[in-house]
């Protein structure tokens, strides 16, 4: 009941802070209804078994991740202001901070990718949005000698990359633009996908959605691992989550509701898991660590 407690609170303030509506309270509820396999509890295939025990459920502290902690809580607690392009096409000012807030994961989520990405080692990785640039440095930080693609526009780019530089991450190859129309040109550069985290704008129509996942599925092959981002979000996210589901080439989907892990191996049963993943209640006070740093004062 600890786990349900810790869980409840952290989604009840990020629910506050990213000013979610309440159809997103009674998503996560349906999705805790369904969730099963705690600690590995009822799985029986060994892969997945030691996948839910020893790589999401580990809590281990790596070394790279105090290092992005602190850049997240300069970005939660920066006073500067940037410009982005609205839905209308007119550019208005934003506070970073609040944007960061809005746009980054937990950091118990962000910490799961680098343990993925750890576990698969991949060489060859796609982030379709880098954001400020918080959940690349935890897809690129675990090899050095991996390369992560992604992209990004505008202003955001910039602190995406300085994000990058102070944390001494140097395999991340930015690339500016929107995805929807930088993404052909970046999978020129690519020979196959080892990793991908697919994270456009969720709240896209399911064609548009589809569109950008079939460029990136012709790059993917036997044994690359896929993470889809915001799975439970809009309708047309839960639609492509399904749709990817019901794919024979897809065959272990996991399901710990901020975003679903698929791998492409033939030689696993075809199964999908939701799996109970509770992040940590220091999540709660992630922006409050570290504020005084000197070397993040740029951010």
């Amino acid at each position: 009941m600890e786990g349900v407690f810790t869980l409840s609170i952290i989604f009840f303030v990020q629910l506050i802070i990213c000013n979610r509506k309440v159809n997103s309270l009674l998503e996560w509820l349906r999705y805790f209804l369904r969730s099963k396999h705690r600690k590995g509890f009822g799985v029986h295939s060994p892969f997945v078994f030691y996948l839910v025990t020893k790589v999401i459920e580990e809590r281990y502290p790596y070394y790279k991740y105090d290092l992005i902690e602190i850049i997240r809580t300069a970005l939660f607690r920066t006073k500067k202001r940037l410009y982005v392009k609205a839905e209308d096409g007119t550019m208005v000012e934003r506070n970073i901070s609040d944007m960061a807030r809005t746009l980054s994961k937990l950091p118990s989520y962000d910490q799961l990718l680098f343990r993925l990405v750890n576990h698969s080692k991949p060489k060859q990785l796609l982030e379709m949005r880098a954001s400020f640039g918080l959940s690349s440095m935890y897809l690129a930080a675990p090899d050095s000698k991996a390369q992560l693609w992604t992209m990004e526009e505008g202003e955001v780019a910039k602190y995406a990359r300085l994000s990058c530089e102070n944390a001494g991450i140097k395999n991340v190859r930015l690339v500016e633009g929107n995805p929807t129309t930088t993404l052909d040109a970046v999978l020129k550069n690519i020979g196959q996908i080892d990793f991908l985290f697919f994270n456009p704008d969720m709240t896209s129509d399911l064609a548009t959605l589809n569109g950008l996942f079939a460029k990136c599925e012709q790059k993917l092959h036997e044994g690359s691992v896929v993470v889809v981002d915001a799975i439970h979000s809009t309708e047309s996210a839960k639609e492509l989550w399904a749709q990817l589901k019901a794919k024979e080439d897809v065959r272990v989907t996991i399901d710990v509701y901020s975003f679903g892990v698929i791998y492409y191996n033939t030689e696993l049963q075809k199964e999908d898991y939701t799996l109970r993943f509770f992040p940590s209640i220091k999540d709660l006070f992630a922006w409050n660590k570290f504020s005084a740093l000197p070397f993040i004062k740029r951010l």
